[in-house]
């Protein structure tokens, strides 16, 4: 599993997205001042 910080504006909707596409779940843990905290693990786990 991972926790990824990343900027709203540099794509984390769209990262998330994505990687929930290939396979992984991701949960938007928390969103504060234009950054989104995701957990992201593989399905199944």
């Amino acid at each position: 599993s991972a926790h990824l910080v990343v900027a709203r504006n540099l794509g984390a909707d769209s990262l998330a997205r994505w990687l929930g596409e290939r396979g992984w779940t991701v949960d938007r843990r928390a969103s504060k001042r234009g950054y989104r905290l995701l957990d992201v693990t593989p399905t199944g786990r």
